[in-house]
């Protein structure tokens, strides 16, 4: 879960996890990069946030795309805006929910994703 907002980390990090799943935290691009480097990329699904203190969500997921085709993504937004090439993400398939997200839409997204 790739989220630069304290609160709506600790709240998106709380609902996956009472429902049993592992979720590992970042708040930046660079604390992701490293993560997934660290754990060779082995992860059931990528969840980011669209706009990051030292970068954009949408273009790291659409660059591992290119590698892990088969990789379930979903990026979370509080707006739509036209930095992001959102007919591309549409494209690779990445679900976007908008903020604020119902804890019964995340999961859902989560468990359509997996």
């Amino acid at each position: 879960m790739l989220e630069d907002q304290p609160d709506l980390l600790d709240r998106a990090l709380r609902v996956p996890t009472d429902q049993g799943y592992t979720v590992f935290a970042c708040a930046t691009l660079a604390e992701a990069r490293t993560l997934f480097r660290r754990e060779d990329g082995l992860f059931n699904m990528l969840i980011s946030d669209v706009a990051l203190p030292d970068g954009r969500g949408p273009e790291w997921l659409l660059e591992l795309r290119q590698k892990h085709a088969d990789l379930p993504m979903l990026l979370i937004t509080g707006y739509m805006d036209e930095k992001t090439d959102w007919t591309h993400v549409q494209d690779m398939g990445i679900p976007v929910l908008l903020k604020p997200v119902a804890v019964t839409d995340l999961l859902d997204a989560v468990q359509d994703a997996l």
